[in-house]
């Protein structure tokens, strides 16, 4: 088990090196998977389906990867569910139908429940005073380093069609996710003992309805400001889940941006969070996870501006906006809850919440790393969508945006900081 208390530890550097691999292959694929659908005989509800099928999926096991990551250990689940995530992208891969998709989205999101254990190593691993920064290189750094990404995507996709070209994306995240689970699960060392009376894996009823019963009784001992939290969480995530699908959509279809267009913009705001991930991870440091949560709350509100843009001049300018509005969620949003969840009930409580870094995606909604509550409300939030999206395509941005501000208000009312 290891403790240790400067920054740069073992678990902090093999993190960092395979988030950034992951991160990479991940928005190569999910760059283009909404237009992927779509030419796979699917539809614009089509898209909202299959999103709302991925967070179903999740929902059932996420108490029994809590249980086991606070009472068995954090690492082997970690490892081993890494191999079965990144197996089903050969799924995507093959798919000749939507249904094909759908299903690789289903069996992929299943084993989304290693996730608490993987944030939870995260918090293990970076020193309390330190949060901002260590934070932004094990997930804000490595999510800006998809930062070739969405343009060599945009190449491939522009070279030789959706279809194709997402097939060869998916068999790329393939190959180097089987590297990130390699490095994951002998690379990493364990932070938590073994209770000595945890119900055995073998005994998989007993396992479940323990599991359960842990993840229940954590819900109900949260601190009034994670309580808060909490329902701040899942808002973000309902309002978020009904836009996020629904950006390359409007941008390609409403504003007339290419596909290679798109990938650029797409370069462009994982080379500003890059840029700027350090810095900002200082200043949460600075001034405290819950100022600077604020703030970025109320400068992400008008997210919907982007509706007015009719040129790629003009929607370069909400993306630089936008970018670094993200870095800035991201990194006060994980030094907050970092210091709200009780340290022996962390796999449990982010069981429920997830270990996603609450932001915008303007590349997708995506179930990964989120938890039982969030998966509820983002299956329900994104068909939402689509039907808003269908009614009228401005719509889903502006749900987003007064959705903002209700949370900007329960989080100035309602959450202070914690160590």
């Amino acid at each position: 088990m290891i403790r240790e208390s400067g920054l740069f530890s073992r678990n902090l550097i093999i993190l960092t090196i395979s988030n950034i691999l992951w991160m990479f292959s991940i928005v190569l694929a999910e760059t283009y998977l909404s237009l992927y659908i779509l030419r796979q005989g699917g539809t614009v509800a089509t898209v909202g389906l299959i999103g709302s099928i991925a967070y179903l999926a999740g929902i059932p096991l996420y108490p029994v990867g809590g249980y086991i990551s606070d009472y068995k250990g954090r690492v082997k689940l970690i490892g081993l569910m890494t191999y079965f995530y990144v197996s089903t992208s050969l799924i995507f891969a093959f798919a000749e139908s939507w249904v094909t998709i759908a299903v690789g989205a289903f069996l992929q999101n299943s084993v989304l429940f290693y996730f608490p254990s993987l944030f939870a190593i995260q918090i293990e691993s970076v020193p309390s005073n330190r949060r901002g920064i260590g934070f932004a290189m094990i997930t804000a750094i490595p999510r800006a380093c998809g930062i070739a990404a969405p343009f060599v995507a945009g190449y491939i996709v522009s070279l030789y069609g959706i279809v194709p070209g997402v097939k060869l994306l998916y068999g790329l995240t393939f190959i180097v996710g089987i590297f990130v689970a390699s490095l994951r699960l002998f690379g990493l060392e364990e932070t938590v003992t073994p209770a000595k009376h945890s119900v055995p894996i073998s005994n998989l009823p007993l396992l479940v309805l323990e599991s359960y019963k842990r993840f229940i009784g954590a819900l109900k001992n949260m601190s009034k400001s994670l309580t808060s939290f909490t329902l701040v969480t899942i808002l973000i995530t309902f309002f978020a889940a009904a836009a996020e699908p629904y950006y390359i959509l409007y941008f390609s279809t409403i504003i007339g941006l290419t596909h290679f267009e798109w990938g650029q913009l797409s370069f462009i705001a994982s080379l500003i969070s890059f840029t700027l991930a350090i810095p900002i991870g200082k200043l949460t440091d600075m001034y405290g996870g819950r100022k600077t949560t604020i703030l970025s709350v109320i400068a992400a509100i008008p997210s919907f501006s982007f509706i007015f843009c009719d040129s790629f001049a003009k929607a370069l300018l909400f993306i630089t906006y936008f970018s670094i509005v993200n870095t800035f969620m991201i990194s006060a949003f994980r030094v907050m809850v970092a210091g709200l969840i009780p340290s022996d009930k962390r796999g449990l409580v982010l069981s429920a919440l997830g270990s996603r870094s609450i932001s915008i995606r303007l590349r997708g909604a995506n179930p990964l790393g989120g938890g039982v509550l969030t998966f509820v409300a983002g299956m329900i939030s994104i068909p939402l969508g689509a039907y808003l999206y269908n009614i009228n395509p401005t719509f889903p941005f502006l749900f987003l945006s007064s959705g903002l501000i209700l949370c900007f208000l329960l989080i100035y009312k309602f959450i202070h900081d914690q160590n």
